[in-house]
């Protein structure tokens, strides 16, 4: 597990991204301390997502792993060049834009679960494990050709120290959690925060000065005055706070240098 850094710190703070996305319902819950139920809960609005769109067959891998994400990104990709293709033959405005999103919703299921699994490949390295990500890939297909979805497994139950591969069970009986570094638990809690919601408003603001702010296309055709002043509301607290916090850090870094210092001299 990688330690604490003002530079790590320093890296993480240097862009703020406020999104507003609006819900049905909310269960107000927080990401949960465990970080293999987190996962768990994640693995599972995908599922959800993909089977949503058509595009979650065959299911091969039951878990909220390396393998569970593999498959992810997979079935993810093949969603993406699916309604790329539909997006070609398409001949109204409305299911262009359905087409869009649904190739936004499943880029970001894809983008996350490539960053899930290289963070699964770092845990594993970690541990000394070397693993050929084209050889994992050969199972999937293979379960895909033979019988499908099988209850996740554990080649090595060593595995365990890095991986989540595990069915509900095992990972409840499970007394070791993941051992996560501060980037790769900022990587699960905002993959796990955004999950598969709706993002209608998006402002990104960089150290440097630089600010992009998207906006969905379905909300821009109809747009919401009370939402954009929600979102101005959360952008303008979150820049107080953001910038707070940047002085902050600076002024414990110049600190910490000056006593560094001082006990060299």
């Amino acid at each position: 597990m990688e330690h604490f850094s003002f530079q790590k710190l320093a890296e993480e703070v240097l862009t703020l991204e406020v999104n507003t996305i609006v819900k049905a319902d909310m269960s107000g819950c927080k990401m949960p301390s465990s970080r293999r139920e987190a996962l768990w809960g994640l693995a599972g609005d995908y599922h959800v997502q993909l089977v949503e769109y058509q595009c979650r067959e065959p299911i091969c891998w039951a878990g909220a792993g390396f393998m569970a994400f593999l498959e992810f990104y997979d079935r993810a990709n093949d969603g993406i060049k699916k309604a790329e293709y539909d997006l070609t033959a398409c001949t109204t405005d409305a299911s262009r834009v359905t087409l869009r999103e649904k190739i936004m919703m499943l880029s970001r299921i894809k983008t996350q679960s490539e960053q899930l699994i290289s963070m699964f490949g770092e845990l594993a390295r970690a541990e000394g494990i070397e693993f050929d990500l084209g050889k994992q890939r050969a199972i999937l297909e293979e379960r895909a050709a033979s019988a499908g979805l099988k209850e996740p497994f554990l080649v090595d139950p060593k595995s365990i120290a890095w991986n989540n591969d595990l069915n509900r069970q095992q990972m409840q009986e499970s007394k070791v959690d993941l051992k996560l570094s501060p980037i790769h638990l900022n990587l699960l809690r905002k993959a796990w925060e955004i999950g598969t919601e709706r993002v209608l408003l998006q402002s990104v603001i960089h150290a440097d000065g630089d600010v992009t702010t998207r906006i969905a296309e379905r909300f821009f055709i109809q747009p919401d005055q009370q939402l954009l002043q929600i979102h101005n509301e959360a952008v303008n607290t979150s820049v107080r706070f953001w910038s707070n916090l940047v002085k902050t850090i600076k002024e414990m870094a110049t600190g910490l240098l000056t006593g560094t210092k001082r006990s060299s001299s």
